[in-house]
């Protein structure tokens, strides 16, 4: 009897058991399935929508490109013509412009730099005339260097030579200047005062240089000298 009690309890129990797993089953492929067409529902929303955007911002690219230049000149109106005419006119003068700008910084730092009324010029003649001198290779030594500054700071030898342009009273234009020259042996301080005779052109009044005597009297050594006392 006891063997028949709990066979009935056995047949009963599996079908439902495995009714409940079929049951769990066919949910899940339910749920499984609402989802991946729900994922590929809105992937396929997604890709129109960015599909459209693309569409809709190469056509507003092609439009302004069309409207800024795209039309041949025959294909322009009178109005659109004289508004093209008017932005080539316009820039090429600011290009002319910029070229005469350019031209003229070219043209005046020429003028400084290698004209020959420039101090540039001047101090590089009159520094060639120092080392030309008998007397100066002999008391400063060779090679002579010229300099704007007498320190030993390359920096402060760099800079500009000190000169001035003035008009004396009875308005002859002079050109004065001082640098300094270094040799092995000494050092000098070179002085030169140039008149101007002529359009872009010089003639020296004097040119000379100091030169210290270390313990002894200083030398004054003249190179060039036209109407000038010492």
């Amino acid at each position: 009897m006891a063997k028949q009690f709990a066979n009935p309890l056995v047949r009963s129990y599996i079908p439902r058991k495995l009714l409940l797993q079929q049951s769990y089953a066919l949910v899940n492929k339910r749920c499984l399935t609402v989802s991946t067409v729900g994922i590929r529902s809105t992937a396929g929303v997604e890709r129109k929508q960015i599909t459209g955007y693309l569409t809709k911002r190469f056509a507003s690219n092609k439009s302004l490109v069309e409207g800024s230049g795209g039309k041949q000149w025959s294909e322009l109106t009178t109005g659109e013509k004289v508004v093209a005419a008017g932005k080539t006119t316009t820039n090429l003068g600011v290009i002319a412009l910029g070229v005469g700008i350019l031209g003229t910084i070219v043209y005046y730092l020429s003028a400084e730099l290698f004209g020959s009324e420039s101090s540039t010029h001047v101090f590089g003649d009159a520094l060639d005339k120092i080392r030309a001198n008998d007397e100066l290779q002999a008391v400063l030594g060779n090679p002579i260097k010229g300099y704007g500054e007498p320190s030993s700071s390359q920096r402060r030898r760099n800079r500009r030579i000190a000169s001035q342009v003035v008009d004396d009273a009875t308005g002859t234009t002079h050109m004065l200047m001082r640098f300094f020259v270094e040799g092995p042996d000494n050092t000098g301080e070179a002085h030169l005062d140039m008149t101007k005779v002529g359009k872009g052109k010089w003639e020296y009044r004097y040119l000379y240089v100091d030169v210290p005597g270390r313990g002894l009297p200083s030398k004054r050594v003249v190179v060039e000298h036209h109407s000038f006392q010492q």
